[in-house]
């Protein structure tokens, strides 16, 4: 609805006592422990959300949980308070349910947010190319006390082009992750209901030996570059220890780097032999 932004808001905000009906049959018995909650089901004492269910910018009708997906998860996290977010296993597959096979195993990549150690947690998930499984953490089960803040509300609110990134980040520098090694989750790829290209219309420069194509490296300039600077302040916010923000604030530098220098690959082009294209890394934020 066009009212979708402020009722997150206000979901969050009136979580613990709000009362809605339940719609999923296999949830009854964790409804009646007061203790679960989603926008459709949630009990008087509830804890934890299924956050993708009502952001405004992500569709979660062609994604599929396995029926057990939520009692496996939630199992664990209610008998450990320090999990902010727990997840399992998943696959990505076509609008018809077969697998994809361009896609990696994303288990090994999901495991590398699980380490106890926080800052290599933290260097893992700030390096991490974000096809791999780490922005699919938006479709966790989320511990709500780590969502009710300014932080998270404004992401909501002003629907922050890649916000489900940073509200991972978020939680993950305030607490630990769970992923359940069955797969327990699909994600739907290139299903043109939700996902159409985008329209753009190329400024070529013209070198004498090269090409440069402006206004595509001005669009993923502009895409991509808010979300990678808004790292630095999210880490600042932590609880980290000043030398260990500092670490982090490398690992981030260094990720902007590669970021322009995968910029100036995918929009430049030489004449003849076209080094560009051969220098350019296999995995580029697009």
């Amino acid at each position: 609805t066009s009212n979708q932004q402020q009722s997150v808001v206000k979901f969050l905000e009136c979580a613990p006592t709000e009362l809605f009906k339940r719609e999923q049959q296999q949830l009854a018995v964790l409804r009646e422990t007061g203790i679960f909650l989603t926008p459709n089901v949630i009990g008087q004492e509830a804890d934890f959300i299924l956050l993708d269910y009502i952001h405004p910018r992500h569709a979660t009708d062609d994604d599929w949980w396995h029926e057990t997906f939520i009692e496996k998860i939630l199992y664990l996290m209610m008998q450990d308070e320090s999990i902010a977010l727990g997840f399992s296993n998943f696959i990505a597959v076509d609008e018809d349910g077969i697998k994809g096979n361009h896609y990696p195993d994303f288990y090994p990549y999901l495991k590398e947010f699980e380490v106890k150690n926080k800052r290599l947690k933290i260097q893992n998930y700030i390096n991490q190319f974000e096809g791999f499984g780490k922005s699919n953490l938006y479709f966790s089960i989320f511990r709500i006390e780590f969502l009710k803040n300014d932080f998270v509300r404004n992401v909501l609110l002003k629907e922050v082009l890649a916000g489900d990134l940073q509200i991972n980040l978020y939680c993950l520098l305030r607490g630990n992750f769970y992923v359940h090694s069955d797969e327990l989750f699909k994600v739907t790829f290139d299903n043109q209901k939700f996902y159409e290209p985008d329209k753009m219309e190329n400024k070529i420069v013209d070198f004498l030996f090269l090409t440069f194509d402006v206004k595509k490296f001005k669009s993923l300039r502009n895409k991509w570059s808010a979300y990678l600077v808004a790292m630095y302040s999210i880490v600042n916010n932590s609880d980290l220890t000043f030398f260990t923000k500092m670490q982090l604030h490398g690992t981030i530098t260094k990720k902007r780097l590669l970021f322009f220098y995968d910029c100036i690959c995918m929009t430049t082009r030489l004449r003849g032999f076209d080094v560009f294209a051969r220098i350019k890394r296999k995995h580029c934020l697009e």
